[in-house]
């Protein structure tokens, strides 16, 4: 067997790419459908900075997590040594801060946990900002200090938070999830509990934590980057003889992985950009290979942003009509009200009624999700032919009586509305 080829099949990478695709592990998060949940994620947080919890770990995740603020809260600068973090309690939705955790130190210090599982945003900060203001009035005793949790690099997020600090006028540290995750990563399994419980709950929750900071699948990812070369000598006419020589049973992995790599969605995106402008709608780039572009109708509805994104990976090409996390949460909970008594997919057949989900993922609330292209295609198709049949399916999409005119036609009925109802429902919270 070549060389290369070698060192591909047998890479760590490699191995746990084939032991996934081969059987897809046990995920209590998967099952309950909590994966993407804010508020589940802020409920393991708070359980992991409570000493005294169940976790068996004493202060040793608060200890690192609060080594990990950036920048570091001005009572907590010095270094603590071996002495124990000593904390009064750890609370959840206090006073509508996500995590609130009570040190007793000094100066009472009260740190006010803003999590987001998405990228930072502006709307996020002033969260932050507004979570101290209000709890130094609830709190006068204490030293409040705001911190903004999300999903982007640890450097990235405290550069933009030191850079908003002096027009923030408040304290304010950051952390990301990717920091989160390298916690629980050094600290497993020897720290941990022995409760087999516990011991297997930390790598489920850890598995769901790097979906938040690599949504996409990096596994994947770090085999094309590292073996792209390998990987295309083998899709051309003699790489047939290598591959004949790979295990059987891994044969089948490795023939995805090249299929895999023919798919390019940061150009398939590019070329999507170009369609949609021919259909007169001005698509922007964002991080995480998506276009998105505002509805127009949706805007008009309650003067509220309605987003449509269209996300490119090489497992799916997926277009959905999402209420991102920064629009007015009131303006939102009662359009979703109003949508659950009155569905727009009320006359839709069967079949075509689970593209309407209203679900909340990663902090957005879905309100349309059409799956464009799925895996199965991809791995089949090449780069020109999968975006063809982009195209195509796009072009089903946005005709007379499709999808799109039904659901923009509905928010314009919706702008209508002159009194949206008053109760809201509780699954927004959950």
């Amino acid at each position: 067997m070549d060389s290369d080829v070698r060192e591909l099949v047998e890479s760590a990478e490699f191995e746990q790419y084939h032991r996934e695709r081969q059987a897809p592990r046990f995920n209590v998060f998967d099952i309950l459908r909590y994966s993407e949940y804010e508020i589940r994620h802020s409920n393991v947080l708070a359980w992991l900075l409570e000493p005294g919890e169940t976790h068996g770990l004493s202060d040793k995740f608060l200890r690192r997590f609060l080594e990990s603020l950036d920048p570091r809260p001005d009572g907590l600068k010095e270094d603590r040594g071996t002495e124990p973090v000593k904390v009064e309690s750890v609370k959840r939705e206090f006073h509508f801060a996500d995590v609130a955790v009570f040190l007793d130190d000094d100066r009472s210090t009260l740190l006010a946990v803003e999590n987001k599982v998405v990228e930072i945003y502006d709307d996020a900060i002033g969260q932050t900002r507004d979570h101290v203001k209000r709890l130094r009035e609830e709190c006068p005793e204490r030293a409040i200090h705001g911190v903004l949790l999300t999903a982007s690099d640890q450097e990235d997020g405290a550069t933009i938070v030191a850079r908003r600090q002096e027009e923030v006028g408040v304290p304010m540290s950051y952390v990301s999830w990717h920091r989160i995750r390298e916690i629980n990563t050094s600290l497993y399994p020897d720290d941990f509990a022995a409760d087999p419980n516990v011991r297997s709950f930390v790598p489920q929750y850890r598995e769901v934590v790097e979906r938040i900071i690599r949504p996409g699948g990096s596994l994947v990812e770090k085999l094309l980057d590292r073996h792209a070369l390998t990987l295309e000598r083998l899709s051309e006419a003699k790489g047939s003889a290598e591959i004949g020589k790979v295990e059987k049973s891994r044969r089948e992995s490795l023939k995805e992985l090249m299929g895999l790599l023919r798919q390019k969605p940061a150009e398939q995106r590019s070329e999507i950009q170009d369609y949609l402008k021919g259909k007169g709608i001005n698509a922007q780039k964002s991080a995480g290979a998506y276009l998105n572009w505002r509805s127009k109708e949706g805007t008009k509805a309650l003067a509220s942003l309605r987003l449509w994104s269209i996300g490119f990976s090489r497992e799916a090409v997926r277009l959905t009509l999402q209420f991102p996390p920064w629009v007015d949460k009131e303006a939102t909970k009662e359009v979703v009200a109003f949508m659950r008594k009155n569905p727009i997919d009320w006359s839709q057949p069967p079949g075509r009624s689970d593209r309407y989900p209203l679900s909340k993922e990663y902090g957005y609330i879905n309100v349309y999700e059409n799956r464009l292209l799925d895996g199965e295609e991809l791995l089949k198709l090449s780069f020109r032919e999968s975006t063809k049949r982009l195209r195509e399916r796009l072009d089903e999409f946005f005709a007379r009586g499709s999808d799109y005119e039904r659901i923009e036609s509905y928010f314009r009925c919706l702008a209508f509305n002159e009194r949206m109802p008053e109760d809201t429902e509780r699954e927004l919270q959950e």
